[in-house]
C-alpha cells in the first residue's frame, strides 16, 4: 500500500511538473517532452526531432522547434519556428521563420520574417514584410527595405537606402542601386545598367 501510494504522488509530482514554467526542457518529439508545450522556459530546450513550447528566454537546440510565442535569446537548429515575436540569434540550417517582429540575427538558406525585422538577415532567400537593416545573400525580397540589400537578386516593392547585385528591382526607391541591371520603376530613368539612383 505505501508503494501504491508513494507511485501514485510521484506520479502526480510529474505532471505538476510537466505543467509549469520551468529552466530546462527535454523533447524527442512533441508530445514526447518534458514540461509540455504550454509552458515558457527560463534556460535551455533541448529537441531531438521536434519541441514546442509557449515561450523561451534563453537557449533553443534541436533538430527543430516552434515557439507559440515569444523567443528571447538564441535559437539554433535546422528549422527555427517562432509563432509571434523574436529578439536574438536565430540559426536555422534550413531556415528560420517568425510570425511577428524579428529583433537581431537570423542565418540560414532560408529566412522570413512575416512582420518588421530589426537587424542583419543572412539567407540563400530571404523574404520579408519590412526590413530595417540589412539583407544579405542570393535572393532578397521585402515589401519595404530601409537600409541596405546585398545580393545577386534584390526585390522590394518600396525601399529607402541602397540596393547592390547583379539585378536590382524596385516600384520605388529613394536612393541608390549599383549592379549589372537595376529597375526603379518610378524613377526617372526607370532601367539603367551599373547604377541607377531616384531621390
Amino acid at each position: 500500500m505505501k508503494k501504491l501510494v508513494a507511485a501514485i504522488a510521484l506520479c502526480a509530482s510529474l505532471a505538476a511538473s510537466a505543467e509549469s514554467d520551468g529552466y530546462f526542457m527535454m523533447s524527442v518529439l512533441n508530445p514526447a517532452q518534458l514540461p509540455t508545450q504550454a509552458s515558457t522556459i527560463y534556460g535551455v530546450r533541448l529537441s531531438a526531432i521536434y519541441g514546442e513550447c509557449f515561450k523561451i528566454y534563453g537557449v533553443d537546440a534541436g533538430l527543430s522547434g516552434y515557439i507559440t510565442e515569444r523567443m528571447l535569446g538564441v535559437q539554433a537548429g535546422g528549422l527555427n519556428f517562432v509563432g509571434l515575436d523574436q529578439a536574438g540569434v536565430q540559426i536555422g540550417a534550413l531556415g528560420n521563420w517568425v510570425n511577428g517582429d524579428s529583433y537581431g540575427l537570423q542565418v540560414g538558406i532560408y529566412n522570413a520574417v512575416n512582420g518588421r525585422a530589426h537587424g542583419l538577415y543572412v539567407s540563400g532567400l530571404s523574404i520579408m514584410e519590412e526590413v530595417y537593416g540589412a539583407q544579405f545573400g542570393v535572393y532578397q525580397y521585402s515589401k519595404y527595405s530601409g537600409g541596405a540589400q546585398i545580393g545577386l537578386v534584390n526585390t522590394s516593392r518600396t525601399a529607402d537606402g541602397v540596393q547592390i547585385g547583379l539585378v536590382n528591382w524596385s516600384e520605388s526607391l529613394r536612393g541608390v542601386q549599383i549592379g549589372l541591371w537595376n529597375i526603379i520603376e518610378d524613377a526617372p530613368w526607370p532601367q539603367m545598367p551599373f547604377v541607377n539612383w531616384c531621390f
